[in-house]
């Protein structure tokens, strides 16, 4: 297949990296990054409709860091609390990426207004099974994803061009959504660079081995088993303080840490009548 006809998802990450347009107020500029480099780009953007007062406020900060973390570009809003838009500018600044939180009065309004600009994906337990409709949700331009709080009212199940079901039982719609999301990205949005991040993760290879080695290591770590005569002792070897864990024998506490100090005079010798077998 020519490099042309590729789903957006397959195409090289200097792509995704230089460009700037990934909304729709840009439209010139990802227009013409088509017709330059042959590949085609999906702007994924949600609508959350509604509010359960204080109990939904995690949740609706959840959908937002969701969408955020696997591609979309905004989330709009209606009827939430002020501070789930401080909470996202805040991981905005600490770990990159400018996703936008918007808080919109008429979201009817707002959905009729995208039904001549972008196809509207409707998550619901009621609709197709995500995996006869993923193909053509992936080969959309634009999209527009809505996910329910509350029951959602008809005209929504109607202006949507696909009222998609991740699953036809009841769980959450942060889960859903995530699904989704991956579903339709194929999994590419998980390496998906945020600009302008102030911490960044690592996650070499050569320190997850090290990481494992030491779990291992102290795993194979075990006690002197002596009884010791104080409750607190610094280490010879680490120099710092730790604590001896309680014996039920009546002499004092069971000593469970590598590097003890025998010399120290705080453990009895094994061989004392009063110490228990070992």
């Amino acid at each position: 297949m020519a490099e042309s006809g590729l789903p957006y998802r397959q195409r090289p990450e200097a792509t995704l990296r230089s460009s700037s347009c990934l909304s729709g107020r840009c439209q010139t500029g990802r227009d013409s990054l088509q017709r330059t480099t042959g590949w085609r780009l999906l702007v994924i953007e949600v609508l959350r409709i509604g509010q359960r007062l204080v109990r939904d406020d995690r949740v609706t900060t959840h959908v937002a860091l969701v969408s955020r973390a696997f591609g979309a570009r905004r989330i709009f809003m209606n009827e939430v609390n002020p501070e789930i838009r401080d909470t996202l500018e805040k991981v905005n600044v600490s770990l990159g990426g400018n996703f936008e939180v918007i808080f919109v009065d008429e979201w009817r309004k707002l959905l009729h207004g995208y039904r001549h600009r972008s196809k509207i994906v409707h998550l619901t337990m009621y609709g197709e099974r995500i995996g006869s409709v993923q193909e053509r949700i992936r080969q959309e331009k634009d999209i527009l994803v809505v996910v329910g709080a509350e029951k959602v009212p008809r005209e929504v199940y109607d202006a949507a061009d696909y009222n998609v079901a991740v699953g036809n039982q009841p769980h959450s719609e942060i889960s859903a959504l995530a699904v989704l999301l991956d579903r339709i990205q194929g999994g590419s949005q998980l390496d998906a660079e945020f600009p302008g991040a102030q911490k960044r993760i690592h996650t070499h290879r050569a320190r997850q081995e090290r990481g494992e080695r030491r779990i291992a290591a102290s795993r194979r770590i075990v006690g002197c088993g002596r009884i010791c005569s104080g409750r607190r002792d610094k280490c010879s070897m680490r120099r710092t303080w730790f604590a001896y864990r309680r014996s039920p024998a009546p002499h004092g506490f069971f000593c469970h840490r590598p590097f003890c100090a025998p010399e120290r005079g705080l453990h009895q010798d094994s061989t004392d009548p009063k110490s228990p077998a070992q």
